[in-house]
């Protein structure tokens, strides 16, 4: 159970830190190019 505990812990972090970082830079780059688009196909 303890190491149960312990893994859920590290998968935790590991999605919180990485993932979500990817996750923010995609939306990101996602929110850029249809700005970029907007701009050009008013």
């Amino acid at each position: 159970m303890e190491f149960f505990n312990n893994s859920i812990k590290m998968s935790n972090t590991i999605w919180s830190d990485s993932a979500f970082q990817d996750l923010i830079s995609f939306f990101t780059v996602i929110d850029f190019h249809r700005k970029k688009k907007s701009k050009y196909f008013k």
